[in-house]
C-alpha cells in the first residue's frame, strides 16, 4: 500500500503505536505522521543511519542531536553512549519536546538533556516556519509544499555558546537535520568542530545542498560517505581522527 493510500485507514492524531528502535528502546508516534508513515510501511525509520552513528558514539562521550524530533536518534543514543556518557536534544517545536520527553522517560533514561531552542549561527531568537507536520518546521523555509504559512518566535543559540557552557565535553557524534538551516547550525559550531571531530550525519536533499555541507566542512578535514542502506539524502561526514 502506497503512503497516500495508508493515511485514510488509519487513527488520526492524537493516536499513536509504539515502535521498536535500534539498540531495543521503543518510542511512541501518532500514526499519520511521515515518521509514522515511514516505520508502518517500511518496517523502520532511518535504521541504517541510527546503527552508523550508534557505531561511532564512544562510551562516556556526548553525542548531540540537532533537531531531535521525538527521539528517533536521541534514544538510541543514549544508550549507545552507557550512562556515563549523556545526550543533548535540540527541538525548538513545544509539541515535539513534549513528546521527546515522554519518549525519554518512558525508557528510563537519565542521561539526555533537552534544550527547547533553535542551533544556528548567532544567539538570541529565530523565526520557525511551521508545516502541516512536525517533522518538516524549518528556520529557513519548509521544503515540499508542506508549509501552513504560520510563524513561531523561538530562542537560538550557536552550540559553541552551549557547548562552552557544558565544560566544551568530548563530543563523538552528532546528527543534524533542521531542514535546510544546516550550514548556519555548523557555522555556529566550529570551536566544537575544530576540538573534538565528531562524526556527523547530515541531511543534504540536493546535490546544490551537499556540496555546500561538503565545502563548508572540507575546512575541517571532514568528507563525505554515503554507506549502503542509507536514504539518499542523508550522508556521513568523518573527520580523521574524529569521533574520539
Amino acid at each position: 500500500m502506497t503512503r497516500k493510500g495508508l493515511i485514510p485507514v488509519l487513527p488520526p492524531s492524537p493516536s499513536h503505536f509504539s515502535a521498536t528502535l535500534p539498540g531495543g528502546g521503543t518510542i511512541s508516534i501518532q500514526y499519520r505522521s511521515v515518521i509514522g508513515l515511514s516505520i508502518l510501511l517500511n518496517g523502520g525509520f532511518e535504521i541504517e543511519e541510527t546503527n552508523a552513528l550508534r557505531r561511532h558514539a564512544k562510551p562516556g562521550t556526548v553525542a548531540i542531536d540537532v533537531g531531535a524530533n521525538i527521539g528517533m536518534f536521541t534514544v538510541p543514543l543514549a544508550q549507545a553512549v552507557d550512562p556515563q556518557g549523556s545526550v543533548l536534544a535540540f527541538e525548538p517545536l513545544p509539541a515535539n519536546v513534549d513528546r521527546l520527553k515522554a519518549n525519554v522517560a518512558r525508557n528510563n533514561l537519565n542521561n539526555v538533556e533537552i534544550q527547547a531552542l533553535a542551533l544556528g549561527d548567532s544567539d538570541g531568537t529565530t523565526t520557525l516556519h511551521l508545516s502541516d507536520d512536525p517533522a518538516y518546521c524549518s528556520t529557513v523555509e519548509v521544503s515540499e509544499g508542506r508549509a501552513n504559512g504560520r510563524l513561531m518566535a523561538i530562542p537560538a543559540a550557536r552550540l559553541d555558546s552551549i557547548w562552552q557552557e557544558q565544560g566544551r565535553p568530548n563530543v563523538s557524534v552528532m546528527k543534524i537535520d533542521v531542514e535546510g538551516g544546516e550550514i548556519a547550525v555548523l557555522a555556529g559550531s566550529e570551536q566544537l568542530l575544530t576540538s573534538c571531530r565528531p562524526v556527523l550525519l547530515l541531511e543534504a536533499n540536493s546535490p546544490e545542498r551537499l556540496h555546500c555541507l561538503a565545502r563548508h566542512l572540507s575546512r575541517f578535514g571532514y568528507t563525505y560517505s554515503r554507506p549502503s542502506g542509507f536514504m539518499p539524502w542523508n550522508y556521513l561526514f568523518i573527520s580523521p581522527g574524529g569521533g574520539q
